[in-house]
């Protein structure tokens, strides 16, 4: 079973490599740079504290956003160095493929750890945040620096730990007792 998945990956791949325009290649190299996949969730988080100044603590948004990244990524280099996947071919990448193994994606971790701390924690900003977090991900695919596959999961691993992070933040404190009239 493992083996017919490993094979729907690789041909997955495949199909996405030969859907390759070079305009979207630069689109998507430019959602492939490391800082996209955190820092425009964080400043996102900083203006939603800043502008509604929400009950909860100034910046906890982006601090959430950090935690969940950070952790995200921890995971994610623990995850690669038992897997040791290798990536797909580099003759057949848009990009410079990463030194480190394929297994799950960091970038895919990394984003979506990011984009749901803002889609549980700021709700209008939700499908924006999920929206980039998609195309970051898709990015590693489309690329060819990643197998569908190792993009699933990163974005699993990203969502698990933003869940465990920001879900505590969105418990409702005990309201105050009504004083009697």
């Amino acid at each position: 079973m493992l083996a017919s998945l490993i094979d729907i990956d690789r041909q997955l791949s495949d199909a996405v490599r030969e859907l390759r325009w070079e305009p979207l290649v630069a689109v998507f190299t430019a959602l492939s740079w490391g800082w996209v996949k955190s820092l425009p969730f964080m400043a996102a988080g900083i203006w939603h504290d800043v502008r509604t100044r929400a009950a909860r603590p100034p910046l906890l948004t982006a601090a959430a956003v950090l935690v969940a990244y950070t952790v995200a990524n921890l995971l994610t280099t623990v995850a690669k160095d038992a897997v040791d996947r290798v990536r797909p071919e580099a003759a057949q990448a848009a990009i410079e493929l990463p030194a480190s193994p394929s297994f799950p994606s960091g970038h895919a971790s990394g984003a979506f750890a990011s984009a749901v701390v803002i889609a549980l924690l700021v709700p209008k900003l939700r499908t924006a945040a999920l929206i980039l977090a998609i195309l970051i991900a898709f990015s590693r695919v489309y690329l060819g620096v990643h197998f569908p596959l190792d993009v699933a999961v990163g974005a699993l691993l990203g969502t698990a730990t933003a869940a465990l992070v920001a879900l505590p933040l969105l418990r409702r404190r005990p309201s105050a007792p009504v004083a009697p009239r």
